[in-house]
């Protein structure tokens, strides 16, 4: 069976290793260090070049790296030989740029380690070389980037010792992530996991010795363009400065106004720059865009947020796509629709002010108003707000239309389904007769007139008997 240009590197790779347990001599080291450098240029030339699907050019990649790590230490013998008795050299971490086999691929390297023998140490001092690296990239750019810690583990048993590798995910990264906390996050604490787990599952493994940390810098485009949401808000909408509209350029409308909510900008509010990018801080999988209404409530429970959504009626505001979480503060979204004819087509902003956007239209009292997002109610504190949404969250399930002269008139079939409402009044009216006198001019007959003397009303709760309430007035003015 042929071997392939892959296997036969892994061989190169061992052999390698092997030789270099037996170096004795500056002579050796310096042969070594030539076979090694020839070793990783045809490597390099056989990525550039080839094309062959049966060759594994990932793990022509590792082969790549690993040979450059023993490059590294073998230069580090040369060093040491030539300076004999004036110290050898301190450099812990050699950084080692590497030519991937990935197209969208930014930047590769290998951070090598010479000296430390802790895999927590090794990784806590590799975060400056790749927080300079990162950081010069992503200046100009958003990337994704990811690290595999390469280490020869050794069973003490039988000696035997072997390449183990702990990767981690593609995170994003862009200009505004905190590169020290993103690197103890993502790398340190994920690979010191699995480097614990995999010790605690295959017990009798020690590590013995720490090759390199390689990290990958990839391209990210976070989603493919497309025709822009955008669309302006209404002349007598932006007269209230209530609302904050996200000039966007693509289709994702909805998820810059989240973005806008959860981290308000002091300037620019209207600027996309003025905000970090929603594939940071949002999950949004197996979801389209520009967002279906019907997507919304599925956003939600990827992201544990409340969304109210409001529209425009003529020149009112009235609610729109309610959530049924109410465990937190909503989010208020303000819809607009793109055109009158595309009614599935919208443009979300969001309401930074409910007052500011609803207070003409509640009342013409100026000052600040606490707003029901579910019943529109108004009130002058929050502390009023709160008692009253503990029960118009469980009365106002749906929004009430009032009749009008087409629909006049409500019937229904099935009464299994009907449901209490909240509030009956009972009320009566009784009236004194008195009798009239007799007129001859019309040929209506007068007999009594009915003389209203009490009034009487009983307000029933459906759901909490202490709001329920009787009153009673008597006197000829009880109509007034």
């Amino acid at each position: 069976m042929t071997s392939t240009f892959t296997s036969l590197t892994s061989q190169v790779v061992r052999t390698t290793k092997g030789a270099m347990a037996l170096i004795k001599s500056k002579q050796d080291i310096l042969r070594h260090v030539h076979i090694v450098r020839k070793n990783i240029m045809l490597i390099e030339q056989f990525l550039r070049i080839d094309s062959d699907r049966n060759e594994n050019r990932l793990k022509l990649e590792s082969n790549l790296c690993i040979l450059k790590t023993f490059l590294v230490k073998l230069k580090q013998l040369k060093s040491a030989s030539v300076k004999r008795g004036e110290g050898i050299s301190k450099q812990k971490l050699v950084w080692q740029a590497v030519d991937s086999c990935f197209k969208d691929t930014l930047l590769t390297g290998i951070i090598v380690n010479t000296n430390f023998k802790d895999s927590l140490e090794f990784l806590n001092n590799a975060n400056n070389i790749f927080s300079r690296k990162v950081s010069a990239i992503v200046k100009s750019t958003m990337v994704k980037a990811n690290a595999v810690l390469v280490c020869h583990f050794i069973h003490p048993q039988n000696q035997i010792i072997d390449l183990k590798t702990f990767a981690t995910k593609n995170e994003i990264i862009s200009t505004g992530t905190d590169l020290s906390q993103w690197y103890q996050t993502h790398i340190v604490d994920k690979i010191q996991t699995k480097i614990e787990e995999f010790s605690e599952k295959d017990s009798g493994w020690a590590l013995q010795e720490i090759l390199h940390l390689k990290v990958n810098i990839n391209k990210y485009i976070p989603l493919k363009g497309g025709q822009s949401t955008y669309v302006k808000v209404p002349h007598f909408i932006a007269l209230k400065h209530a609302i904050v509209n996200v000039r966007n350029n693509d289709p994702y409308c909805f998820l810059w106004a989240i973005v806008s909510a959860l981290h308000p900008a002091q300037n620019h509010v209207d600027r996309i720059s003025s905000y970090p990018h929603f594939c940071e801080i949002l999950n949004y999988n197996s979801i389209q865009f520009p967002i279906k209404l019907s997507d919304i409530k599925k956003f939600e429970k990827l992201n544990d947020l409340t969304i109210d959504v409001f529209c425009i009626k003529g020149k009112t505001i009235v609610p729109f796509l309610l959530s049924e979480n109410r465990d937190r503060d909503p989010i208020n979204l303000l819809v607009l629709s793109r055109n009158e004819d595309a009614s599935t087509s919208f443009h979300f902003t969001r309401i930074k002010n409910m007052s500011a956007l609803f207070s003409k239209q509640l009342s013409k009292h100026g000052r600040r108003k606490f707003i029901c997002n579910r019943c529109l109610n108004h009130f002058s504190s929050d502390e009023y707000l709160q008692k009253h949404l503990i029960h118009c969250n469980q009365i106002n399930k749906c929004s009430v239309k009032l009749p009008d002269e087409a629909n006049k008139f409500l019937e229904f079939k099935h009464f299994a389904y009907q449901e209490k409402v909240p509030f009956v009044v009972y009320a009566d009216l009784e009236s004194i007769l008195e009798k009239c006198a007799d007129n001859q001019v019309t040929n209506t007959q007068l007999c009594e007139k009915h003389i209203p003397f009490s009034v009487a009303y009983y307000l029933k709760c459906s759901y909490d008997d202490t709001l329920s309430k009787f009153r009673l007035y008597r006197g000829t003015d009880c109509i007034e």
